[in-house]
């Protein structure tokens, strides 16, 4: 299966590169500020989703410790687009980005905005096979520990509440340092 999906990346390498990109933490919460307007929470619950999510992730890969494509069928015999990663592989980071993200936005926006959300979610954990970066399996455990854990972390946000001034003032920080890190 890796094979099959790792073979489109002959088909304009750009294209899944930009993919790619869109499901790396930094990116996702740096997009979120098109909704903070008419969503102000999405700001508190996404840099939630982010800490909590972000550090499980950090935790799995390590303990887990499994080797990339790359590394296993050498990266002479595989498409890659991008670095070549070694190390790492399960789960996949940016398909539990793509997925937390569109689970958040999902709560927010109307059925139509919902199905898109997952579909581009979905193309994104793709495109880490494509690119040569991760197994399928990777990326399906990396979407759903995503989707189910943006939705138990946006449940306890309920509890959570961000009022004062200089929280605000924070997030808003963490929002801006993500994106000038781009």
């Amino acid at each position: 299966l890796f094979e099959v999906i790792n073979g489109y990346a002959w088909n304009n390498a750009e294209f899944w590169y930009a993919i790619t990109f869109l499901g790396d933490g930094a990116v996702a919460f740096s997009l979120l500020i098109f909704f903070v307007r008419r969503f102000p929470c999405v700001l508190w619950q996404g840099f939630l989703i982010a800490l909590v999510l972000g550090g499980f992730i950090q935790c799995a890969k390590h303990l887990c410790f499994v080797s990339r494509p790359a590394a296993l069928l050498g990266s002479e015999h595989i498409h890659i687009i991008g670095a070549v990663l070694r190390h790492y592989s399960f789960p996949s980071g940016h398909a539990l980005t793509a997925f937390a993200f569109a689970a958040l936005l999902a709560h927010h926006l109307s059925a139509p905005w919902r199905t898109g959300l997952i579909l581009l979610a979905a193309l994104i954990g793709l495109s880490r096979v494509v690119v040569g970066a991760h197994w399928p399996l990777d990326v399906v455990i990396g979407g759903a520990i995503g989707w189910f854990g943006a939705n138990w972390v946006i449940q306890v946000s309920q509890f959570i509440t961000l009022q004062s001034r200089t929280g605000i003032l924070f997030l808003y920080g963490v929002w801006l340092a993500c994106a000038i890190s781009l």
